[in-house]
């Protein structure tokens, strides 16, 4: 049975293995001169979707095909792989939005490969060979596409009813917590705050150390702020999903309130434990929270919903349960309302939601929630019937 793995390796990464656990060649190579750099989550992905290739292309056929037709720059047997694992993407009643990606990276691995082994002296004879099977390469596959995706794209905001049940559940003591024990309680509420009140991707909410949280007196009073940094220790992070600062416009400080603050300080001191790990979020079996863990918390929150309120979130939404990242959605979203409502200029507002989320300078997703936060049936959502804990939401740290 044809057997590849992609393990992950300590203090080095992923690798891509074959049925003697060894690494398989190119896609080593690949990792090494084109993947370094890349976030480790997403090296991770990429590394998923070649494996994805190997598995496809050496289904009932010799252990190693894929990587010496490569090293071979036989075209004929790579555009018979790269050919055949489109119609197997394409060929499936529903097409996902993921074997879109696995195509793009399917190709453009066979394709770096390739531009990788032109540099090499003992084939510069055969230069322009290469160099026409690389265009060939282009033309045939460059346009392909997996789906088409006609579905318009929507801001995932949660509407008001929904986040006010959510709170109902996620705040420790509560007699709808559906995790009993205090630790999770606040486990979960704080992770729901990061995601939700300070608007952190999972990754980064994941990476945050133990000291994450700082705090100086001025003027105005106590001012508590977070920041998002990169790990120095990522290679030593023994969760197989390790987490990760997506790119260098994520590094940031972000302000948050003193009743966010509170809630953190509270779970560290009483709730956290002796932890051997720097990572300021724990499990209960005193290992960094995973992804993985992450997730599980939305199941369980997700199942806990009230049947209206399920009803509530797919009629305004078309989905039937609740990520992480949907959070971070609606705290742009919150984030945005609070800047136009202030009546800044709508410059500097797209300056500051770049800087505050993590987005790089020139991005254009702050008009995805301008255009959610100007929408009338938002407008109305986010209005001023939230109860105090809703409230600390709204709060705009300077």
């Amino acid at each position: 049975m044809l057997r590849i793995m992609l393990i992950k390796v300590p203090h080095y990464g992923y690798v891509l293995t074959d049925a003697q656990n060894l690494p398989r060649f190119w896609a080593a190579a690949w990792a090494l001169l084109i993947g370094g750099s890349l976030a480790p989550s997403t090296l991770k992905q990429r590394l998923q979707h070649i494996e994805a290739f190997y598995r496809h292309a050496e289904d009932g056929r010799p252990l190693g095909m894929l990587d010496d037709a490569i090293a071979d720059q036989n075209l004929g047997i790579l555009e018979e792989f790269l050919e055949s694992y489109f119609i197997t993407l394409r060929n499936v009643p529903d097409v996902s939005s993921g074997a879109e990606q696995r195509w793009r990276d399917a190709v453009e691995f066979v394709r770096a490969i390739s531009e990788r082994l032109l540099r090499t002296p003992d084939v510069s004879a055969r230069l322009t060979d290469i160099t026409l099977r690389l265009e060939r390469l282009d033309r045939l596959y460059g346009q392909l596409r997996v789906g088409k995706n006609n579905a318009p794209h929507f801001v995932r905001a949660l509407p008001a009813a929904v986040l006010s049940e959510l709170f109902e559940l996620v705040v420790p003591g509560a007699e709808t917590n559906p995790f009993k024990a205090p630790a999770t309680q606040w486990r979960v509420y704080c992770t729901f705050l990061l995601l939700l009140n300070v608007g952190l991707r999972r990754g980064e909410t994941l990476t945050l150390r133990a000291d994450f949280l700082k705090t100086e007196n001025s003027p105005s009073g106590r001012q508590f702020w977070l920041n998002v940094q990169t790990s120095q220790d990522e290679s030593e992070d023994p969760r197989h999903s390790s987490p990760s600062i997506k790119t260098v416009s994520s590094i940031r400080q972000i302000p948050i309130s003193r009743v966010v603050a509170e809630a953190f300080y509270t779970y560290s001191e009483n709730y956290r434990g002796r932890q051997k790990h720097p990572y300021f979020l724990s499990s209960m079996r005193g290992q960094p929270l995973s992804a993985e863990g992450v997730n599980h918390f939305f199941k369980i929150l997700t199942a806990s919903l009230s049947s209206t309120t399920i009803k509530t979130l797919h009629d305004r939404t078309g989905m039937s349960a609740i990520s992480p990242h949907d959070l971070r959605h609606t705290a742009a979203v919150i984030r945005m309302k609070q800047l136009l409502t202030r009546g800044d200029p709508m410059p500097e507002v797209m300056q500051k939601m770049r800087s505050y989320f993590g987005w790089a300078a020139t991005s254009s997703m702050p008009l995805l929630y301008a255009k959610a936060a100007f929408e009338e049936r938002l407008n109305a959502v986010w209005g001023d019937q939230f109860d105090d804990r809703v409230a600390m939401l709204m709060e705009l740290p300077q």
